[in-house]
């Protein structure tokens, strides 16, 4: 197993099969950069008081990861994952909160063109922790698309907050969609919300977009990089943000 010790701004290449342990201290841009991956193994810990923005930037055509994070007391992390090129395999996803007020936000923007299955379990080990994982999809002809989202809080972990969120946008009907949102909550004081739901371009949206000169496919796409832009908006601020946003408007 490779092991890589971050402090600064840094921007690491996944490829290929492998085994990799980072781990965080202080404040930190982090840009994960998949390439031509096969297997991949991903454990991130996240030091106590650290603030880290990620960004899983997948540009392959193949992914079968699993990956861990475990967030230590007091940290702040915000996470996003970028699924924008016809990418295919499975995703096995847990992040711990280890740390009490530790803080997880997650943002994933997903353009589903293939076969995708995505399982993310976020789990609160300490009192007064905070997550909110939000999963904004797009999917297109003959894609098959799963997400299982899941968040716990454990026994004993009071003061805690578990929130999630999930659109999906599906643009033809020879598709499959599977969305299972769960909470666990295995404590009474806290606070913990979902919501779901699957849907298709609105015909006045399009027809309006097309009357202002735009064909029906550059409408789609618009439509389709604004269920990206609350992923975008996550790393706001932060130095992996004006990469991205040139990245999701060069997809116009």
């Amino acid at each position: 197993m490779n092991t890589i010790h971050i402090s600064k701004n840094q921007c690491v290449v996944v490829e290929g099969t492998q085994q990799l342990h980072i781990t965080v201290e202080g404040c930190v841009d982090l840009k994960l950069h998949y390439k031509n991956t096969q297997n991949i193994e991903l454990f991130i810990e996240v030091l106590p008081h650290a603030v880290l923005n990620v960004l899983h930037f997948y540009e392959t055509a193949l992914i079968n990861e699993i990956q861990q994070y475990n967030i230590g007391q007091s940290s702040e992390v915000k996470i996003a994952y970028a699924h924008l090129n016809d990418i295919e395999g499975t995703q096995n996803i847990d992040i711990k909160l280890v740390g009490e007020h530790s803080k997880v936000e997650i943002a994933s923007g997903i353009i589903a063109s293939n076969t995708l299955d995505i399982t993310m379990n976020v789990e609160h080990h300490a009192k007064h922790s905070y997550a909110n994982m939000e999963h904004y999809a797009v999917v297109s002809d003959n894609a098959k698309f799963k997400l299982y989202a899941v968040g716990k809080i454990c026994e004993k972990m009071s003061g805690s907050q578990a929130h999630q969120t999930t659109r999906v946008l599906t643009m033809a009907k020879n598709h499959h969609c599977e969305v299972t949102p769960v909470l666990i909550i295995d404590e009474n004081d806290v606070a913990a919300s979902h919501a779901n739901s699957i849907g298709q371009p609105d015909d006045l949206q399009l027809y309006y977009l097309q009357s202002r000169g735009l064909t029906i496919q550059q409408a789609l796409n618009l439509i389709a990089n604004g269920y990206l832009e609350p992923m975008l908006l996550l790393l706001e601020n932060t130095t992996l943000f004006e990469p991205l946003k040139l990245i999701i408007e060069q997809r116009n």
